[in-house]
């Protein structure tokens, strides 16, 4: 059910971002979808791109009833480049929107000029938490999660059951991912309790769930 809604909304961003609305008919919708397929991160890359290519494939090659036209572009998991290729994909290219994107410094850096440029920008997983906040633009769609949400919700549920926040975080390394994900952590563990049900009513027993 999910995935058939996500497919919905995609294919009506794609509509109106080819001006498919109000009666104004459109040959073909461009779609640039930025990825990583060279590099380490490649394997997720290659993932994402036979995804898309199967959905298109098993749609007529249409999102909606209009013909569409995929441009794959390589951020090669490096935000320089990734800013290189979205400003390929808008000018070059003339894309009626942009998706993808695995990594969220490379969506920091293509981010705003993609929003500025008024093209609907649909998120497959990066999710900065200021996109979602001060930087939030009508212009961009997440299909994934912001960054905080699963150490926050983890900080909750520590809070609640009374756990040290050192517990949850000792195996994480000096990155910076890590670090930021602990530093959020400790911060919610040590702030309100806990107030939604779903969570705990899931969680092990031996963990204190209902």
């Amino acid at each position: 059910m999910l995935r058939k809604l996500s497919v919905g909304a995609v294919a009506a961003c794609a509509l109106l971002a080819a001006g498919v609305d109000q009666g104004h008919a459109a040959d073909k919708i461009k779609l640039g979808f930025i990825t990583t397929l060279t590099g380490p991160g490649a394997a997720i890359g290659k993932h994402q791109q036979d995804a898309v290519n199967l959905a298109l494939e098993q749609r007529g090659s249409k999102l909606g009833d209009v013909a569409a036209e995929v441009i794959f572009a390589d951020d090669q998991q490096k935000p320089e480049v990734g800013k290189q290729v979205a400003d390929e994909l808008l000018k070059k290219h003339n894309v009626d929107f942009i998706a993808g994107v695995i990594w969220s410094n490379v969506m920091l850096a293509i981010y705003n000029p993609i929003v500025r440029n008024k093209t609907i920008f649909i998120g497959a997983n990066a999710g900065p938490t200021n996109i979602a906040g001060e930087d939030c633009s009508p212009y961009f769609f997440s299909a994934s999660l912001i960054n905080d949400q699963p150490p926050e919700a983890l900080g909750q549920c520590v809070h609640h059951l009374d756990l040290e926040a050192k517990q949850v975080s000792a195996d994480a390394d000096s990155s910076s991912e890590s670090s930021c994900i602990t530093k959020i952590v400790r911060r919610i563990a040590h702030a309100t309790p806990f107030s939604s049900p779903s969570l705990l009513a899931s969680a092990p027993r031996d963990l204190g769930g209902n």
